[in-house]
């Protein structure tokens, strides 16, 4: 129906608001900047963002893990973990948690930039030190959400109050997990099984 069509939109107009703020609020070094946000002529969010030029991480993943020994394959992988984590606990130092942490959310530049994206499931969980978020509090954020292979436990709750800077640690462990073994840490034939 036309009334659902236009609360859909709304709702993601809102979300996409969301997301640009809470990422133009954390700049950091491996934190997708954020320059501007506009609307179009016909009312639609215009974001404008630093252009990356890379490849995902999950890409390069897959390539390096084919072709490089076991111990290069580590030594590279574990360096640009070691950045998404700093990226990661410089917004836990702001009070907001990711919540989809994954190697397909990181961009690889070609002289070793690592950016993270994606904080469209973002939530705050305390006060933050430049007040207030945009970003929605823990307490109604939408759950379960995030990527299943990957998951924190707390994450595949109907209720978000499980929800902490200790789900984005379980998720950095899932990609560490997933360069150590080759497999995600929740792997099934369906959605039920992971």
């Amino acid at each position: 129906p036309p009334a659902r069509a236009a609360a859909d939109s709304a709702w993601q107009k809102e979300s996409f608001v969301r997301e640009a703020v809470t990422a133009a609020r954390l700049e950091h070094p491996n934190i997708v900047p954020v320059h501007d946000l506009k609307e179009t002529e016909e009312g639609a969010p215009l974001l404008v963002m630093k252009r990356l030029e890379g490849r995902p991480w999950s890409e390069v993943l897959d390539e390096d893990r084919l072709s490089l020994p076991e111990a290069d394959f580590l030594a590279r992988h574990l360096g640009v973990l070691v950045a998404v984590s700093r990226a990661v606990a410089f917004a836990h130092g702001q009070g907001v948690i990711h919540r989809d942490l994954k190697p397909a959310q990181v961009v690889l530049g070609s002289f070793g930039e690592v950016t993270l994206l994606d904080w469209g499931l973002a939530a705050s969980f305390g006060p933050s030190p430049q007040g207030d978020w945009i970003a929605p509090p823990v307490s109604s954020a939408v759950n379960p959400a995030g990527t299943p292979s990957y998951m924190a436990p707390e994450q595949a709750r109907s209720d978000p109050e499980g929800l902490g800077p200790w789900t984005d640690v379980y998720l950095l462990g899932g990609i560490l997990w997933y360069l150590a073994a080759g497999v995600r840490p929740h792997e099934g034939p369906g959605l039920t099984e992971i």
